[in-house]
């Protein structure tokens, strides 16, 4: 089952499934080891990105992906995605299914806040549980290129452990969630490549994304206009191990909307597919306040 675990993580990339950990995991830190961390990752350089926010409309409102694994329907993930005044927040869940469950139980929640005119990310917090065996991890971005991630580790619901990360770069790092809007935000054609410096908490990421031409792809009952982002995931943090997906897939709506449709990935069992399943949208009460859920038709 590891190779779903990695699908997974290769979705919490793309879906940015940011966490916040559930209040039974929370125990008095008697004897809890803190454990400092040096950021060991090589010095890259990656571009800086400004998004065109005037001609990208993330819809708000609540994403329902289904997530299948061959022919076994493997889990579901909802993304809900909302606007406050000057800031997104992005609530995810994700889990697997009965049939999943019976051989690996896998949890994953969470929250990211970026501000809504550059997509500069804020805080990201993340929990993921499988098993008898938790992590929950918080990132704050401070100013100056200063990020802090604490990261806590449990064991039968007991905290056993807490790692402290501290980096300082000069390079525009993104968390998961930010780095998809961003993605999204930004006009693809064929043949464009773009990389990204993505931190999870743990380790330093080089994400380069290319796009290979459009297609089109039947969403919901439509045919939907897509481009072909390819990604290739490179951990750049001493001693990590890259994910074993490959061949990974994202199928961005060319409107204005700019929705991620769908997400195949190849890997040693056969093929994940993750597929929007249903949106449900919100309307704006009015500017700046938090708008409220309108219904499908």
């Amino acid at each position: 089952m590891r190779n779903h675990y990695l699908t997974v993580k290769i979705l919490y990339f793309l879906f940015a499934l940011c966490i916040l950990c559930p209040a039974s995991w929370v125990h008095a830190e008697e004897n809890v080891k803190k454990i400092y961390i040096e950021d060991t990752s090589p010095a890259i350089s990656t571009p800086k990105y400004s998004p065109s926010m005037e001609s990208f409309h993330p819809p708000l409102g609540t994403y329902l992906f289904s997530i299948t694994w061959g022919k076994v329907q493997a889990g579901k993930a909802t993304i809900d995605v909302t606007r406050d005044q000057d800031f997104y927040t992005i609530h995810v869940l994700a889990k697997t299914q009965n049939t999943v469950n019976k051989f690996y139980k896998l949890r994953f929640k969470g929250e990211t806040k970026l501000s809504a005119d550059k997509l500069v990310p804020l805080k990201a917090t993340m929990f993921q549980s499988s098993s008898k065996r938790a992590k929950e991890t918080e990132i704050t971005f401070h100013d100056k290129g200063e990020i802090e991630s604490v990261r806590h580790k449990f064991k039968d619901e007991t905290k056993k452990k807490t790692e402290i990360r501290k980096l300082k770069t000069e390079n525009f790092t993104l968390d998961p969630a930010s780095a998809v809007f961003i993605v999204r935000s930004l006009e693809w054609e064929e043949g464009i490549s773009r990389q990204f410096d993505i931190f999870d908490g743990k380790s330093r990421h080089l994400v380069t994304i290319t796009c290979t031409g459009q297609e089109k792809k039947d969403v919901l009952g439509e045919k939907r206009d897509t481009w072909v982002l390819v990604p290739k995931i490179q951990n750049i943090t001493k001693g990590e191990e890259p994910p074993e997906v490959s061949a990974i897939r994202v199928y961005l709506s060319t409107d204005k909307a700019k929705e991620i449709l769908i997400i195949e990935g190849d890997v040693f069992m056969g093929k994940v597919i993750t597929r929007l399943e249903s949106f449900e949208p919100l309307k704006a009460i009015a500017a700046g306040q938090v708008p409220e859920k309108k219904k499908v038709k």
